[in-house]
């Protein structure tokens, strides 16, 4: 009797045993399913605001193909702090594009400022030194915003796979 119940009792133990192990092996599956989960939740974060910047050098593009001289401090702002946040999700290429913009938009405003109180004061040479710097500093910033524009198309379209699987993020 004492040998079969320790039979048993063994026999318990070993099912108890392939069942733990069933149980453990679905949760390591399941954890790795997590993880790619999560992964994939971090890439569309990302592209999502790489997406983000690239939509604030459009709007500030368009607001200075709108505006020309007249643009204003705010048309910057939004740019502005794309650039500042661009660091932690483009390469340094794009960034130093995206600042180099913002510098330039800068000098843009205060070649205007410039131009305006040289036609206050009816200074012809002054007026016409400040115009040509305006356009100088105006048509290189288009060009620099284009390129950039279709530096960061490049970026995000060459970044938008999932680890080659050729599901789109």
């Amino acid at each position: 009797m004492e040998q079969s119940l320790i039979n048993s009792m063994v026999g318990v133990g070993f099912l108890m045993s392939v069942i733990s192990l069933i149980f453990a092996w679905r949760s390591v599956k399941s954890a790795g399913v997590s993880a790619k989960i999560v992964a994939n939740a971090n890439r569309l974060s990302e592209r999502n605001t790489c997406l983000f910047l690239y939509r604030a050098l459009q709007a500030f593009h368009s607001q200075l193909r709108l505006k020309g001289s007249s643009l204003l401090e705010t048309d910057i702002a939004e740019l502005k702090d794309a650039a500042n946040m661009s660091q932690f999700y483009l390469p340094a290429s794009l960034v130093g594009e995206l600042d180099a913009i913002v510098v330039h938009a800068h000098q843009y405003l205060e070649f205007h400022i410039v131009w305006s109180n040289a036609i206050d004061k009816a200074d012809r040479n002054a007026t016409r030194n400040a115009r040509d710097s305006l356009l100088a500093v105006g048509g290189l910033l288009r060009e620099r915003c284009m390129d950039c524009d279709q530096n960061m198309q490049q970026y995000l379209l060459s970044n938008q796979l999932v680890h080659g699987s050729g599901n789109p993020i």
